[in-house]
């Protein structure tokens, strides 16, 4: 690979747009607690007011389903839309309709339109006091929709392997895989990049999975805690690095969307 090529990234913009945003929190352009209508006016409904910056950030919006969005759930559908295009606003447009999902602030549910409108918002690295917000999660009352503990932050996404603490995101879109992680010290850290050749599975969770088992294993022996010493297992949707690690409850396993 040279340093020409490219290498499409998809959701680990994510640790971009946040970047980008918090820099504006530091110049004050923009507030975290500001309603996203009065920062990006005319692009969400009035009954969306509760929505501020911050509850896009760490995936706590409640915006509604996407609608009138293709689902490729095969190969020719796949490369029947490989190709579409939207605007960030027609994209917008299609979560707009019918009510929030929850209270904002109450729940977490990972999105990407909340980073499509954060992308909207119009220096150097961000202060450190700027950056405790990427490696603080929501409080712990609140959950995902499937009852486990909330692992998004602004920007990041926590994952505990073998008793670590990894922070990055995972990226997709059709044939590409990847992912960025390491300890917030950065003394461990990994970026994968593969191409999986299943439509839908856990393959690409398996793979991820078992990379950051091997990264968090004890340098002195290459086992995990004894506490860990199992198998590591795949099962479920696929598009998972194995709820156990993201969740903190142990190697991989099971599934979600961290992508």
């Amino acid at each position: 690979m040279g340093t020409r090529d490219r290498i499409r990234i998809g959701s680990i913009t994510k640790v971009f747009v946040a970047t980008v945003v918090l820099q504006l929190v530091a110049e004050g352009r923009v507030a975290l607690d500001a309603p996203v209508r009065g920062v990006l006016p005319g692009l969400l409904p009035a009954r969306f007011s509760p929505v501020t910056v911050a509850h896009l950030l760490n995936h706590t919006s409640g915006l509604p389903d996407h609608v009138g969005v293709p689902e490729p759930k095969t190969v020719q559908e796949v490369l029947r839309h490989r190709f579409d295009r939207w605007t960030p606003r027609e994209w917008v447009a299609t979560a707009t309709h019918g009510p929030l999902k929850f209270a904002p602030g109450t729940r977490q549910e990972y999105r990407g339109i909340n980073y499509v409108l954060a992308a909207l918002f119009s220096g150097e690295l961000l202060p450190p006091e700027r950056l405790e917000p990427m490696f603080t999660l929501p409080p712990e009352e609140v959950r995902m929709l499937d009852g486990s503990p909330a692992r998004y932050s602004t920007g990041l996404q926590r994952a505990t392997v073998n008793g670590v603490a990894l922070w990055g995101r995972t990226g997709k879109t059709y044939g590409y895989r990847n992912a960025v992680f390491s300890t917030r010290d950065q003394r461990r850290r990994f970026v994968l990049a593969h191409h999986p050749t299943a439509v839908r599975g856990d393959e690409e969770g398996r793979v991820a999975a078992r990379v950051a088992d091997l990264l968090t294993r004890d340098p002195s022996t290459g086992r995990r805690p004894v506490r860990d010493a199992r198998p590591v297992k795949g099962s479920g949707a696929g598009e998972a690095w194995g709820r156990a690690w993201i969740t903190g409850t142990g190697p991989a396993g099971g599934g979600s969307r961290p992508t």
